[in-house]
């Protein structure tokens, strides 16, 4: 039996500008990592120890000729990659019959571990120097806390949090969506509202779409900058429901309802509405186009007689859009930073992009598990001699 035997991890990240964002990385790898061990509760005296290492960026002496070396590509920030190294430290090799257990164990601390060095590369600046920040929505609008890149629960806190930031000076909000959930966009737009009353200029900077809900929460933007060929506007307010009832009465599908309240069924497939439920559902859309229209007259300055105009739902073209007031500029991302630089007074600032904060579950993802496992296996194999 072993006494003392550990297997060592090295892990080295490619520090280079052009792959990581941070001016001034810790430990040379853009993390702040220290050297440590952990120990395996099952085979007394093993454990794996982590130990975060760098080279020059001519150094003498390459970490793929080090013995049990493999090199495994950073799927978060391709090209960047790091070294893992799987090396025994003292002692004994350890007994087959225990080899088994012992590997799935270093593989499960990996696992758990590794993960935590992909959080988040978020660029570092001096809290001194002033900055524009690039924040994105992309895709349908949603209400609720998911992996989408438009959800509003994560886009508001990260709205909040850019209005704590006292060196940044702007913010330019990249859009490219259809519109989603009303709920969705006047939280946007409220959170849109909060940032500019802590004295931070925002500019909206639309891709390709930009409409409905999502032209409902641009407007709240100090300055708006299109492309020509952007699509934007389509201000109103649909719902739909889907009546099956002939299908079904052809197929020989009944439905028998109990309910308590005359409208808890008129969603249900099964039947058409009545006049009153269409009513009902009427008065709802059209309060929900008053708040719509009041929100965009009062970000975008125009009476609402001049809303009601061009609110029927049709799109426009960025350019005409431009003619009837509803963008400022024309032009792409670059020109929306340098109007946020503009307006803000500071055209010197740095930008840089805001990163989400990903869960367990997308980095296991992203990171590939059948490619990172792989190249675990084979480093940890090499020392355990079973190739």
């Amino acid at each position: 039996m072993p006494t003392n035997r550990i297997i060592r991890v090295l892990i080295q990240f490619n520090s280079s500008e052009a792959t990581m964002p941070t001016k001034k990385p810790m430990n040379n790898s853009g993390f702040n990592l220290t050297s440590k061990e952990y120990a395996n509760p099952e085979i007394k005296g093993t454990g794996i120890h982590f130990h975060p290492f760098s080279f020059p960026r001519e150094p003498t002496r390459r970490p793929e000729s080090m013995p049990n070396t493999t090199r495994v590509i950073n799927p978060l920030n391709p090209p960047s990659f790091y070294y893992l190294s799987a090396q025994p430290m003292r002692g004994d090799p350890l007994p087959k019959e225990r080899s088994g257990k012992a590997i799935l164990i270093i593989i499960l601390v990996l696992l758990l571990v590794i993960p935590g060095l992909f959080l988040v590369v978020e660029e570092r600046e001096e809290a001194t120097s002033d900055k524009v920040a690039i924040l994105y929505i992309e895709g349908t609008l949603v209400a609720s806390d998911t992996i989408s890149q438009a959800s509003s629960v994560r886009i508001a806190k990260q709205l909040d949090d850019i209005g704590e930031k006292k060196n940044v000076k702007a913010v330019v909000i990249r859009i490219n969506s259809p519109g989603g959930s009303p709920v969705a966009s006047q939280e946007i737009y409220q959170a849109i509202e909060r940032l500019k009353k802590k004295g931070k200029k925002v500019v909206v900077s639309m891709g390709d779409i930009a409409t409905s809900g999502a032209y409902y929460l641009s407007s709240a933007a100090d300055k708006i900058v299109a492309e020509p060929s952007t699509i934007t506007g389509g201000i109103g307010v649909i719902s739909i429901k889907t009546d099956l009832s002939g299908l079904l009465e052809k197929i020989g599908v009944r439905f028998e309802v109990v309910k308590a309240g005359e409208y808890k069924d008129m969603w249900f497939y099964n039947r058409p509405m009545t006049e009153e439920e269409r009513k009902y559902l009427q008065e709802m859309v059209n309060e929900m186009y008053e708040q719509f229209i009041e929100d965009v007259s009062k970000g975008r300055n125009m009476t609402k007689e001049e809303l009601y105009e061009i609110a029927d739902g049709r799109v426009f073209t960025g350019s005409r859009a431009k003619e009837l007031g509803l963008v400022d500029e024309l032009g792409g991302l670059h020109e929306a930073v340098e109007l946020a630089k503009e307006i803000s007074g500071a055209e010197d600032a740095k930008v840089y992009e805001v990163k989400r904060k990903k869960s367990l579950a997308e980095l296991f993802f992203e990171l590939g598990m059948e490619k990172l496992g792989e190249g675990i296996g084979k480093g940890i194999a090499k020392v355990l001699g079973e190739e």
